[in-house]
């Protein structure tokens, strides 16, 4: 696709019949979907996944994430919501032919670490999970998986795999207050495929 025909906002998304069954969604809304209702509201979220669903006729699928890549490429959909954007990075550095493209609000999350209590190796644990945390812990996830760095003198656009598509815009980031909500969402996601026809289970 040409990139004028990207879509603006959220709302582009559903509106324009350009994407009519040319839309992969990703079954797991708990990432995504919370934010949305977050910025917009309940009434948008509720609209805005009728259309998509209905008018976009967007495909409900279940495959992993690093699989998306693949589908892509194959013509399974010309665009996939909500994708990894180091997942992305990482097939395009392997000369996947995709890209990334972040419309406001972005959602974010975070992903967790811990040890499990009762570990028999808890001092070696805590060894790593200092390393992990420190600077050059941090330099090193992103050099090997592209995790952007949680280390405050990090947020800058070298450790970002797409920072033109995110610097500047708003960043929804999914709170402990948001995920709370995620259980209602997903069930609006899921009520609103399985209205259109669409077999979530």
């Amino acid at each position: 696709m040409k990139p004028e025909e990207l879509p603006k906002t959220w709302d582009d998304l559903v509106n324009n019949p350009r994407w009519k069954g040319k839309i992969g969604v990703y079954n797991v809304s708990e990432s995504w979907v919370p934010p949305l209702m977050a910025s917009f509201g309940e009434k948008w979220t509720v609209d805005w996944l009728k259309k998509l669903t209905f008018d976009q006729k967007a495909q409900y699928r279940k495959e992993t994430l690093a699989a998306t890549s693949k589908l892509l490429t194959v013509g399974e959909f010309d665009i996939f919501t909500a994708m990894m954007d180091y997942i992305v990075d990482r097939d395009a550095r392997k000369g996947v032919p995709v890209g990334a493209d972040c419309v406001a609000p972005i959602p974010a999350s975070a992903g967790y670490v811990g040890i499990f209590r009762g570990s028999p190796h808890i001092n070696a644990a805590k060894l790593f999970m200092n390393w992990y945390l420190s600077k050059e812990g941090q330099v090193a996830a992103y050099h090997y998986a592209r995790a952007i760095p949680v280390h405050r003198e990090f947020r800058m656009k070298e450790f970002l795999p797409y920072p033109e598509q995110i610097l500047g815009k708003k960043v929804v980031f999914r709170t402990a207050e948001i995920l709370a909500t995620a259980p209602h969402a997903s069930e609006l996601f899921r009520k609103a495929f399985e209205s259109s026809g669409t077999k979530t289970e």
